[in-house]
């Protein structure tokens, strides 16, 4: 599917369930929706206190559908062993 070569049935299920949900594009921060709400000054103050203030001026993303889906699709947690598997670029 999609050139992907899923491990497993299961995975391959799981992806065409992700894919029929569609996506969305990667969110960003609406400095306008900040501004009209008077919190800018604030936001802009913890971004920079963390090191995040570049994350402040990125406007629309593109959206990698594809990887998105196979990371989802073979993401697998295992609390146990406190350890996370996935493919990306079927690797």
């Amino acid at each position: 599917m999609d050139g992907i070569n899923f491990a497993s049935d299961a995975q391959l299920n799981h992806y065409i369930r992700l894919k029929l949900k569609g996506m969305a594009p990667t969110q960003f921060v609406d400095i306008d929706a900040l501004r009209a709400l008077y919190v800018y000054p604030s936001v802009k103050v913890l971004f920079e206190l963390i090191g995040w203030d570049r994350f402040l001026n990125i406007k629309a993303v593109p959206t990698y559908n594809r990887l998105t889906l196979e990371f989802l699709a073979t993401l697998k947690v295992n609390m146990n062993a406190k350890t996370i598997t996935f493919r990306a670029y079927g690797v």
